[in-house]
């Protein structure tokens, strides 16, 4: 779950369009300027060439293990 408007800090995991490009990582800083985190270490940190915009927050998660029967 998400929520929109929500202002984002740091460690939050967040949806974000980074040039034109959509993503779901965490929100971090390096060397003052914004960057996304993948929580997977096998891809590397995202940083904009050109643009940044955070559209929602995660602020909850629903899993369903199984094939659900």
């Amino acid at each position: 779950m998400v929520e929109r408007g929500k202002t984002p800090k740091v460690g939050d995991i967040v949806v974000a369009r980074v040039d034109n490009q959509w993503t779901l990582k965490y929100l971090d800083t390096e060397k003052g300027q914004f960057c996304l985190v993948p929580a997977n270490d096998n891809y590397k940190t995202i940083y904009p060439d050109q643009e940044l915009q955070v559209e929602a927050v995660v602020v909850g998660m629903i899993r369903k293990y199984g094939n659900g029967t």
